[in-house]
């Protein structure tokens, strides 16, 4: 089975994967990809800055898209005293043009 972030093109050789742009066509998708092409995002970030309430949902549908995101789970102390593992997202490198590009023409659009 190949993997998901590499395809073989007709003559065999190894390309990257790319997102289907069609698939996250909202301002809300816009305004995340936009935020992480500039770099990573908590979760809270992620929800303010895309207006969302459900941050990992909206990841979660960029990722079926194509988008090559990680979720990095950090040991913190939550204000109660307690450990949490909250996420940070990041956007792939070889993804972040691409994204901040696309985010922007999708945005302009909508406006």
């Amino acid at each position: 089975m190949k993997s998901p972030d590499r395809l073989s093109n007709e003559s065999g050789h190894l390309q990257q994967a790319q997102p289907n742009l069609h698939k996250c066509q909202t301002p809300r998708y816009f305004r995340a990809l936009r935020a992480l092409a500039a770099g990573s995002l908590m979760r809270e970030e992620l929800d303010r800055v895309s207006g969302s309430s459900n941050g990992p949902e909206v990841v979660a549908a960029l990722i079926r898209a194509g988008w090559r995101i990680e979720c990095e789970r950090l040991d913190r102390i939550d204000r109660d005293g307690r450990p949490c593992k909250p996420g940070r997202y990041t956007l792939q490198n070889n993804q972040r043009d691409m994204a901040a590009h696309f985010a922007q023409r999708g945005l302009e659009k909508t406006s």
